[in-house]
């Protein structure tokens, strides 16, 4: 799957990650609405047997705080739903906005640097075809031959480096949005874009 930077942030938006910070959101304002509030009265039921007689007994205990407490209590879930909020908007932008931001380019980094040595291979792949031709009808030392073989070795091994080492930020750019990493590629470059102004 192609996917864009703007397709990324709008994705990042409806990810498990935005849904956690909603739910946590929520639970906030649920604190900060239930705090302060009267405590439940108590009720008591008991039975007595003595004498052959039964008695039975209701008893209500209703709390009342008288020193404030409660005032205090919304106060302290007020603003505490305030930090909660602004912790959020925060991690609203550093985990998702960014981590998005960063997981892209470095996928895209990642990117340009398997292109750059694919194409690298292919120009040392027809060196060598090119040299091996030569050596057949003897118009060049096997040296060559072996220098362009060992070099395109190394470029190959690069190249299955730089393949290992995009999975890292495709994972987490997948993660971020939830999607599968498998096929996912960062549709962007970093060639400038456009002439420079004389």
């Amino acid at each position: 799957r192609r996917i864009t930077l703007e397709e990324a942030l709008r994705l990042a938006e409806k990810a498990p990650l935005a849904t956690i910070l909603d739910r946590e959101a929520d639970r906030a304002g649920a604190e900060a609405r239930t705090a302060g509030l009267w405590p439940n009265p108590e009720l008591l039921f008991s039975r007595e047997k003595a004498a052959g007689t039964e008695d039975r007994f209701a008893n209500v205990t209703v709390p009342l705080p008288l020193t404030g407490r409660l005032s205090l209590e919304r106060s302290a879930a007020r603003s505490g739903l305030r930090a909660a909020e602004a912790r959020i908007r925060q991690d609203r932008v550093s985990l998702l906005r960014a981590g998005v931001r960063e997981a892209f380019i470095d996928l895209i980094a990642a990117q340009e640097r398997s292109s750059a040595l694919a194409k690298g291979l292919s120009s040392l792949s027809e060196l060598v075809e090119i040299l091996r031709a030569r050596e057949r009808e003897g118009e060049s030392s096997g040296f060559d031959l072996m220098r362009a073989e060992r070099e395109r070795a190394e470029v190959d091994s690069d190249l299955l480096e730089s393949l290992g080492r995009e999975a890292r930020p495709r994972g987490a750019l997948a993660a971020l949005l939830g999607l599968p990493s498998e096929g996912l590629v960062a549709e962007d470059s970093f060639d400038a874009g456009g002439a420079l102004p004389a």
